[in-house]
């Protein structure tokens, strides 16, 4: 059996109102137990559900350690876990995202987004006593998705997806991470041409007055490398 966890890069953590999302943390998850990662993250994605303000995004061009921002990993609350395990914990997590009960548990690519996997390089090495472990979950993942599911949809311009299409992430193996095999995340479509600049994201803010998602995510360490300037620019308007 294999350790591993959510890396989570928006509400997932510090959402109150979502029942779904308050019972999947209590049920599924060892919030004790977070830990703060780098990880290729900005904002990319209008949300609706965010009074159409920016939401968080993995993107290729964050894949620089001067770009990277942070994440945070909360491991499962029973580790290790078995494939038939990982199999309750994907479905928990889409009915967290999506907030729907009638959901398709074997499929892990729906309209707006995915999920997305990456492995400790360490358990792909064929000496590790994992190493089967790893290719039985890598075979249980990459079949989990539909022809629907194009990893060009998760990136923007000219930037290298962030994503395969076995659904697997393109990042370095964080090195907090040590003492886990795998981790999972829900990657989201920008839809953009490009990305918007920390000026485009404040006065989205401040225009559909609705800041709760980015100052949530900064109180609960979610960070990008356009926060302080998104800061500066949301202070100057109330001044």
């Amino acid at each position: 059996m294999l350790s591993g966890g959510v890396l989570i890069i928006g509400s997932l953590i510090w959402d109150r109102e979502n029942g779904n999302r308050i019972r999947w943390r209590n049920d599924f998850l060892n919030q004790a137990g977070q830990i703060k990662v780098p990880a290729p993250i900005r904002y990319g994605r209008v949300s609706r559900g965010r009074c159409c303000t920016f939401s968080m995004v993995f993107s290729d061009e964050c894949n620089r350690p001067e770009l990277k921002g942070t994440g945070i990993l909360v491991p499962f609350a029973n580790n290790p876990v078995d494939l038939r395990m990982l199999r309750v914990h994907t479905s928990e997590l889409m009915k967290a995202e999506r907030n729907k009960v009638d959901l398709d548990e074997n499929v892990f690519n729906w309209a707006w987004g995915a999920l997305a996997m990456s492995v400790n390089p360490v358990i792909l090495n064929e000496i590790s006593p994992k190493y089967d472990e790893a290719n039985n979950l890598a075979a249980f993942w990459r079949k989990s998705y539909t022809k629907g599911f194009n990893p060009e949809h998760y990136k923007v311009g000219n930037e290298e997806c962030i994503i395969s299409k076995e659904g697997i992430l393109k990042f370095s193996w964080p090195d907090e991470l040590d003492n886990y095999d795998f981790l999972i995340a829900t990657a989201t479509k920008p839809e953009r041409i490009v990305y918007p600049t920390a000026k485009n994201i404040a006065e989205r803010m401040l225009v559909n007055e609705y800041s709760e998602y980015f100052f949530q995510n900064s109180e609960n360490g979610i960070l990008n490398f356009q926060d302080d300037e998104i800061l500066e620019i949301m202070n100057a308007s109330n001044n």
